[in-house]
């Protein structure tokens, strides 16, 4: 029989939200907040509390105790001894409520001056320093916003709450994800609140009809790129720095990098990248020439159940073809948008024939049926892109779709958009615990990013076509940056720093969610796909729509 593990912590978060503790204790998934980081810095400077007016000038020590054979357990960050008697106390940068709170715990009536889920970490507490063989009679939460103290006196009736939520939190573990809280303000200041994404899937499951802000619309840090060979990065202090050959050093915060890309032969110090994939980063290697080549992260320790689910769903025939439905259809949909928003001569033909293949994708009944109509639309749309390109310049030629290496410049400027492309993908669907390799419309081939390639089918047209045909006709990419040789067309230094600065003003532009009403970046955009995607998998919304702009 398996043996499960409760932290009395866990408790905490079991009693203010069981899908919180789900997705924390099943899944593994833990995400920093501001008011995380803010109590994890209290709790470091536990050391200094014994000055603080409210509590007696004692000393403060920590301790981890274990109860019901091994199956509860707890690190008490703070302890007083007062004579014979041990006295748990909580340090909470929150302020005390302004009301007495009667519920029912485990079947048990409560009275509570202390947040409910405050007080089953104390009592609980109380109850691992008693099962040890400890004289303790009352805890104490102590509140930093307002500045007083809460005491809560041991009951014996208390017992039977905590082994209740222990027994609850058990079931929770065996059992699916609970559903979604329903307009909780306890969603507001979740740290989970955006993995967990309770208005969105309510309002797809149709169970409420606004979405509240919860989703933050842009990534907090950036994305750093260094594509000079010989150049270096190392970390100093709280800061990373870039040393380039003949440039000065530059310094940039470590706060401010999310993720790090390395274009041939550039190198990262031990020091710098496990500061990076400690902080949730990755580093992604690049060929010169923009091939994707390899990523360094930390161990995958996360979400091992939606792995599993996704392994199962993904061997279904009809959910990988209604998927690979909804990808291509948004693509070609997207695709034809670009088209239609640029023309500058007649290509309604063109457009109404792409609308047929939209039409006929709806009726396959297999998915290689599917990549064939994809690759007749595609083979008509690369014919149809030149003819929205500004022809100023006559020398911007392009002949369908080609690489590897590229025979012309606009191909080789779509091959490398599409590779940093790929790696804000692949990113978006590391963060969910999925595995990127296994897709269900690309074929899966060893090292293929196959799941990765597949979400990035909607965005190819509206990022990085879109991106190219501005850097054409705004004419910020001239024919001096690029090399022609007999091999292929390849670009210089110059038009991959120009294509990689209008990338990234792309992905950080906003655009509103056609489902949900808010504003994103499209690098968030891309991540909330993927974590719908994932939802969707799972079985907690019934419908899957990729972005389709209009």
């Amino acid at each position: 029989m398996e043996k499960y593990e409760i932290q009395l912590r866990g408790l905490n978060e079991f009693l203010f939200c069981e899908r919180l503790f789900h997705l924390e204790y099943a899944e593994g998934i833990f995400e920093e907040n501001a008011e995380t980081i803010t109590g994890n810095m209290h709790h470091s400077k536990r050391e200094k509390i014994s000055g603080n007016n409210k509590i007696e000038n004692v000393n403060v020590f920590e301790m981890i105790l274990y109860a019901m054979d091994g199956v509860l357990s707890g690190k008490l960050d703070g302890i007083i001894e007062i004579g014979e008697e041990y006295v748990p106390i909580e340090d909470k940068n929150s302020k005390r409520p302004d009301k007495e709170f009667n519920v029912i715990l485990g079947g048990i009536a409560v009275k509570s001056e202390a947040w409910i889920n405050d007080f089953i970490q104390v009592v609980g507490e109380m109850y691992l320093l008693r099962k040890n063989g400890y004289k303790c009679n009352r805890g104490r939460i102590y509140y930093r916003g307002s500045n007083n103290m809460v005491d809560i006196e041991y009951q014996v009736e208390y017992d039977a709450i905590i082994e209740k939520a222990v027994e609850g939190c058990i079931e929770n573990l065996k059992n699916s994800i609970p559903n979604c809280l329903v307009d909780s303000e306890k969603c507001v200041r979740c740290s989970l609140n955006w993995v967990c994404l309770p208005d969105e899937i309510n309002i797809m499951n149709r169970k409420t009809v606004e979405t509240r802000r919860l989703y933050p619309g842009r990534p907090d840090g950036s994305v750093l790129y260094v594509v000079k060979v010989g150049s270096k990065i190392s970390k100093s202090g709280e800061c990373y720095i870039v040393h380039t050959p003949d440039e000065e050093k530059r310094t940039i915060p470590i706060k401010d990098v999310e993720h790090i890309c390395l274009f041939g032969n550039v190198q990262i110090t031990t020091q710098a990248l496990i500061e990076l994939v400690n902080n949730g980063g990755a580093v992604f290697y690049f060929t010169s020439g923009g091939w994707f080549q390899a990523m360094t992260y930390a161990p995958i320790t996360k979400n091992i159940n939606q792995r599993i689910k996704q392994f199962e769903k993904f061997s279904d025939e009809l959910f990988c073809l209604k998927v690979t439905q909804k990808l291509v259809i948004a693509k070609i949909s997207n695709q034809r948008t670009l088209l239609r928003r640029n023309k500058k001569m007649d290509i309604n033909n063109e457009l109404m024939a792409l609308k047929k293949y939209i039409n006929s994708i709806e009726k396959c009944t297999d998915r290689d049926s599917v990549r064939g109509y994809e690759g007749i639309s595609a083979k008509l749309y690369w014919e149809t892109y030149p003819k929205i390109l500004g022809t100023d310049n006559g020398n911007w030629k392009m002949q369908g779709r080609n690489r590897r290496p590229p025979k012309d410049a606009i191909n080789a400027m779509l091959s490398y958009g599409y590779s940093l492309l790929l790696r804000d993908c692949i990113s978006a669907i590391s963060q969910t615990g999925m595995d990127y390799l296994l897709g269900v419309y690309h074929i899966v081939q060893p090292g293929r990013p196959a799941f990765a390639l597949d979400i990035m089918e909607p965005y190819r047209p509206i990022i990085v076509d879109s991106l190219v045909l501005r850097l054409i006709n705004e004419k910020i990419v001239k024919n001096d940056d690029f090399i022609n040789i007999k091999a292929g067309i390849f670009m210089k230094p110059t038009a991959k720093k120009k294509l990689i600065y209008m990338y990234e003003k792309r992905m950080d532009e906003m655009i509103t969610h056609p489902t949900f009403g808010y504003r994103l970046s499209y690098r968030r955009m891309i991540a909330l796909e993927a974590k719908l995607l994932g939802k969707f998998i799972v079985g907690e919304i019934d419908e899957y729509s990729p972005l389709v702009t209009r």
